[in-house]
């Protein structure tokens, strides 16, 4: 018996929703399970309290629930309705992921948890703790991916290519995305910046007789985003600057590579798992740990740093979403068996 039940719960943020509801929907895919989502909001005061101290406080999770989140997160999953797998990802959900896992322990639940990137308190807290590679996180429990899940699958990828919008498929081909972030804890990105890359990208275009498709994120800003429009215009260039339905899965869908920007661990391992030639663009900064991660990718996908010369090249297979669902099927397989045969 495989999953059938499947909860997530994560904060309001894309960046954490979207590989928390990746991995659920490939095993959902393999297992046919229903997925729910808890989205969580820590009262303001919690984030002055150690994690790993206040778990110890309540022997009720409910109780610590309401005090952690000013809700009972159990409310809708009581009795038959408590998931067999609940995936946490993002600082707002390791105490509520921590909480199920109480939970299902005190009332012998077959159930697993799951969380998400190091969570920063002991690995126990959890069933298992899936971390990239530059998290460097060690134990027992925890499985290593490079960079970072995603909801990219084939038929995400084909119901976005079928609704690209005009302006993108009117470009001739071939098409090169381009995926924008921007500052970050550990990259700068400026005005200045911007101009550099907007030329080097029109230089790239007009050089190698390429076609870009140009996406902005939440991260870049106005000014930013008003300096790329500037420069990057012509009639091999598609520029969408934040206004109207993101067509991100679209221009991954309809490209033979893409351009991503340095500062983003999730965007360049989307771009690597849907099976593209992926290039990235240097911003300024201090990589610091994320070094690692170029380097993991680079050897197990087509991660390239950015170049003015484009070469076509094949693309190896690269999906850690997939590999991680069948690890955590076969993990509740073996535990069940265990557990059956124990009682």
């Amino acid at each position: 018996m495989s999953f059938q039940n499947i909860v997530i719960i994560t904060d309001d943020k894309a960046g954490n929703i979207n590989p928390a509801l990746g991995l659920a929907e490939a095993i959902a895919q393999k297992s046919g399970a229903k997925i729910n989502r808890i989205t969580v909001k820590p009262r303001p005061f919690m984030k002055w309290l150690p994690k790993q101290m206040y778990l110890r406080w309540f022997a009720d999770p409910e109780r610590a629930s309401r005090f952690y989140y000013g809700e009972n997160i159990f409310a809708d999953y009581q009795d038959k309705n408590f998931p067999d797998l609940i995936i946490g990802q993002g600082n707002a959900s390791i105490v509520g992921c921590a909480l199920f896992k109480q939970k299902k322990e005190s009332e012998h639940r077959h159930a697993l948890t799951a969380q998400i990137l190091s969570p920063r308190i002991g690995t126990d807290h959890f069933d298992c703790v899936i971390a990239p590679s530059h998290d460097r996180l060690q134990g027992e429990n925890v499985i290593t991916i490079t960079g970072s899940l995603s909801r990219i699958r084939r038929d995400i990828l084909r119901g976005a290519g079928q609704n690209a919008p005009e302006g993108m498929t009117k470009l001739k081909s071939p098409v090169i995305a381009v995926l924008i972030g921007g500052t970050s804890k550990r990259m700068r990105f400026n005005q200045a910046d911007a101009l550099k890359m907007a030329i080097d990208l029109k230089t790239f275009s007009v050089r190698n007789e390429v076609s870009l498709a140009i996406s902005v994120s939440r991260r870049t800003g106005e000014k930013i985003v008003r300096t790329l429009k500037q420069v990057l215009v012509g009639e091999r260039i598609y520029y969408w600057d934040g206004q109207g339905e993101n067509p991100y899965y679209a221009m991954i869908a309809g490209s033979e590579a893409v351009i991503v920007t340095s500062d983003s661990v999730n965007m360049i391992s989307e771009a690597a798992s849907a099976g593209k030639q992926v290039l990235i663009y240097p911003i300024p900064g201090k990589p610091g740990k994320l070094e690692i991660f170029y380097k993991a990718i680079k050897l197990r996908a087509r991660v390239k740093d950015f170049s003015p010369v484009y070469k076509r090249e094949k693309c190896p297979h690269f999906n850690e979403t997939d590999r991680v669902a069948a690890l955590l099927i076969k993990k509740f397989h073996k535990m069940r068996k265990h557990e059956s045969s124990s009682h």
